[in-house]
């Protein structure tokens, strides 16, 4: 339980350094910032407990007062991408914005050749049986939720995929934050 505690505090430390020195440069930078903070986070979530990364998300999401809804976005079509996961899986979404409203969306986790996890049979298959949800059930529920609540925040967790629901967030929250007035 204290290793847990010890690596949760040791994530935090390290984005409040982050955001810190993010937050004393230009504009620009801490955008940067915010990127290198995603990326910290996107690994994060590959390699630890759910309960964690919730617990870093929020706290990230909070310190930056980061948006998650699309209120105050331009109208247009927006992708979000993360770095590749520990899987060699990037994490793409693509949305729609009118009237900050997102209109459409599309979720997926993508191999480099262009292979996506809710398309193959197979892996669905094995995620179903091993999980209890596969990236067929769970993705579009994900993209209900967010074209209902219309904030990332609000859009629930799917049995047996709640970690795609943080490497859900972080796509739309890129997304996202490209799309800002």
């Amino acid at each position: 339980m204290k290793k847990i505690s010890l690596i949760k505090l040791l994530g935090c430390v390290l984005l409040i350094g982050i955001a810190i020195y993010g937050q004393s440069q230009e504009p620009s930078t801490i955008s940067l910032e915010k990127e290198k903070v995603l990326e910290k986070i996107e690994q994060y979530i590959e390699r630890h407990r759910v309960l964690d990364v919730k617990a870093v998300f929020e706290f990230f999401m909070d310190l930056f007062s980061a948006t998650t809804s699309p209120k105050d976005c331009r109208d247009g079509k927006y992708q979000g991408e993360s770095i590749y996961d520990d899987y060699q899986y990037k994490h793409v979404v693509g949305l729609e914005i009118k009237d900050a409203k997102i209109i459409s969306i599309h979720y997926d986790e993508v191999k480099k050749d262009g292979h996506g996890k809710r398309g193959d049979k197979e892996y669905c298959a094995r995620m179903k049986q091993g999980s209890g949800a596969s990236p067929a059930e769970a993705y579009p529920v994900y993209e209900a939720g967010m074209l209902e609540h219309q904030d990332l925040m609000k859009v629930d967790a799917v049995s047996g995929a709640t970690y795609s629901l943080y490497r859900f967030r972080t796509v739309v929250l890129r997304a996202l934050l490209k799309a800002m007035k």
